[in-house]
């Protein structure tokens, strides 16, 4: 994965522990499946980010829909560009995505902007919240 003459950026885009291992719940995959696999997926990715040498940056989706105009300033700052155009469409209601899929499509009928993930709060127990 050598790249030589190419200015290659990765963005991280990181989903919260706790959103990924309640959807391992929800969906009847375990708990301790979800936690581990997050861990090793994680590990893995950023071994792979570091032995190749990659410039990258590590946003967490929470904190990017909590604070989104500190966390793009902080993406306009690695990446070199000026992204505050885009930083103001981020909660318009009027989306595009491209898919093919329709249930994707209408998943975002209803697209009211970024919004973090709580749903863990009520699908993990006081104990799995611990890890």
């Amino acid at each position: 994965m050598k790249c030589t003459g190419v200015n290659l950026k990765v963005i991280f885009l990181q989903r919260d522990i706790y959103g990924n291992v309640a959807s391992f719940v929800r969906h009847n995959k375990g708990f301790w499946k979800g936690l581990i696999r997050f861990k090793i997926i994680n590990y893995l990715i950023k071994k792979l980010l570091i032995n190749n040498n990659l410039d990258y940056i590590v946003i967490n989706y929470n904190a990017l829909c909590n604070n989104s105009v500190t966390i793009l300033n902080k993406i306009n700052e690695f990446l070199k560009v000026n992204i505050k155009e885009y930083s103001d469409r981020l909660n318009l209601k009027n989306a595009h995505v491209q898919t093919g899929n329709i249930w994707t499509r209408k998943s975002l009928e209803n697209y009211k902007g970024l919004q973090s993930d709580n749903s863990w709060k009520k699908i993990l127990s006081i104990n799995q919240k611990k890890y």
